[in-house]
């Protein structure tokens, strides 16, 4: 436990997400780590109760409501805080908290953000709960879209997302060696969605290809556009070059990352992306699209190409930059705990409810 930490009496969160593992996602990502280190954080007198609406995602809409309004009145009933990371769920969850007398908070995620970049300057595009006692976002950066939004101050409160690197992860080299890989390795990873804008990566490979004949295209994850990707993927002829590998657990990702020669990230907006946090904190070189927090989530880390446009001719070009470079952080940094340090800022933030 934090010895910073004063709690006299055991207390409980009601998380309320759209995705747990073993889905993906950076929601999924964060609902695993409130589970894991709340507890750990406070000597086990704070717990993450989960609450997983995913599979009710394809469910119709009024149902779904209706199905996550029913359990969060069930499990709430024992809970300090009502706790949404999304805002589809927040709407069942609020009305419930509101019957139950009890907090409700928000974690907006990069899928709700986004639409509100495409409608600028419509005070229309925030539509929070009435009853939202704390809405977390993980930069400066999007707190102060929020405001513009309409967000209260009070409201809005800055978390960063976290990622503690696991101490066990073997170097670059040594992956290397131990799989027998011998060509150039291009990673990425996520929700096959639109917003990841994979597609694009698929378009930029024959360019990569006819300077790196040999690299291999890896693209973890799964979702609604696996279809078009495979598609796509073989009306290119790449199916020799280009693997989509499914969903992987997080420790064999780990492993993936520290292989990859370079971590792309080709989305159209991201917020706090945990994948581009993973990526910089296990050293491997990054390239970027240049939206969303991502400049500044980068910030610092020399293995970054930020890339201005979403064209598929300007990500080859910065992909194979990358390659060419052969740089890479060889020290993987484990003596910081910025997981658990985020686990105890919303730790404070119920104390001070």
């Amino acid at each position: 436990m934090n010895s910073l930490l004063v709690i006299n009496k055991s207390k409980k969160i009601l998380v309320v997400t759209g995705a747990y593992p073993p889905e993906i996602g950076g929601e999924a990502t964060y609902a695993k780590l409130l589970k894991e280190e709340l507890p750990n954080q406070s000597g086990d007198k704070v717990r993450a109760i989960i609450l997983n609406s995913s599979r009710l995602r394809l469910v119709f809409k009024p149902w779904r409501w209706l199905s996550v309004f029913v359990r969060t009145l069930y499990l709430g009933r024992y809970c300090d805080v009502v706790y949404a990371l999304n805002l589809k769920d927040s709407f069942p969850a609020s009305r419930a908290a509101r019957l139950l007398k009890k907090p409700f908070w928000l974690k907006l995620s990069a899928e709700d953000v986004w639409p509100m970049t495409l409608v600028s300057g419509d005070k229309g595009g925030l539509q929070i709960p009435r009853n939202l006692g704390r809405l977390i976002v993980p930069s400066e950066e999007i707190a102060l879209q929020i405001r513009e939004l309409g967000g209260k101050d009070k409201q809005v409160c800055v978390i960063p997302n976290a990622f503690t690197a696991p101490m066990d992860l073997d170097t670059h080299d040594r992956i290397r060696q131990k799989w027998g890989v011998k060509g150039q390795v291009v990673l990425t990873a996520g929700r096959f969605i639109k917003r990841k804008n994979f597609q694009t990566l698929v378009k930029a490979v024959p360019a990569v290809l006819v300077k790196y004949p040999d690299a291999k295209i890896l693209i973890a994850g799964d979702g609604p556009e696996r279809p078009t990707l495979e598609k796509l993927i073989d009306s290119l002829n790449l199916a020799d070059s280009v693997m989509l590998t499914g969903i992987l657990s997080r420790e064999t990702l780990f492993v993936y990352l520290r292989l990859a020669d370079v971590f792309v990230s080709p989305s159209l907006y991201e917020v706090g992306s945990p994948s581009l946090l993973e990526a910089k904190t296990l050293g491997t070189p990054i390239v970027a699209t240049l939206v969303g927090d991502n400049k500044n989530l980068l910030d610092g880390y020399a293995f970054t190409t930020l890339v201005p446009d979403f064209d598929s001719d300007t990500l080859a070009s910065a992909i194979i930059k990358s390659l060419g470079s052969e740089k890479r952080k060889i020290t993987v940094d484990t003596n910081d705990d910025p997981a658990g340090e985020m686990a105890i800022e919303l730790i404070r933030l119920l104390l001070n409810n």
